[in-house]
This record gives C-alpha cells, structure tokens and sequence, in this order.
C-alpha cells in the first residue's frame, strides 16, 4: 500500500491518492482502539519523514529567518511557529527559534 501511495504522489496522480485515501480511511475507522486511530492519523498527517525537517534542512524562508536571527513578520512568526511544532530540532536550533519567537513583537 506504501509503495502505491507513494508511486501515486510521485506521479501526481489525484485519482490514485484518493482511492488510497478512502482504502485507509474505511480500513481505520472499522478498529475499536481509539488511542491506535490518533497516533496513525498524526502519522499520516505528518507524512513520510516525519520528525525531520524537509529535504534534510530547512526550507528557504526559515533559512532567512535564522540567517537573520530576527522574526520581522506575522507569516514567518506562524512558519517558525509551524515548524517547531512539526519537526524535531536540534536543541541549538530549538533555543534559537523559540527566542526569537518570544523577543517578536506585532507590528
């Protein structure tokens, strides 16, 4: 079922991934272990490599942001938001983002 959904992402093929949508959806709703149904479903939101950053670093916006050490926005306060609560950091790169978080004021 993996290697299908992902040959289906892979080729973009809507079709494909929906059917295997609606085959894991009917799969996980018929089981009775709830505490089963939410770990997969934030596993499945979470996608392949899931905990790591993407691509093996950090997209280009958040580059920038750490680059600059500065949140100058409300977008990038919710991209660093979103990405610390989506990955797991280093601890050095953790302390950085949750800093600047803190030091951002609204404009």
């Amino acid at each position: 079922m993996r290697e299908a959904l992902d040959r289906a992402y892979r080729e973009k093929n809507l079709k494909g991934c929906r059917m295997a949508l609606r085959d894991i959806d009917a799969w996980v709703t018929s089981w009775d272990d709830l505490p089963i149904r939410i770990e997969l479903n934030r596993q499945w939101k979470a996608g392949p490599g899931a905990g790591q950053p993407p691509f093996g670093g950090t997209p280009r916006a958040l580059a920038g942001i750490l680059r600059r050490g500065l949140i100058m926005t409300m977008e990038e306060y919710r991209i660093v938001h979103d990405y610390l609560s989506d990955y797991d950091w280093d601890e050095k790169t953790g302390e950085r983002l949750n800093a600047m978080m803190k030091a951002f004021k609204i404009p």
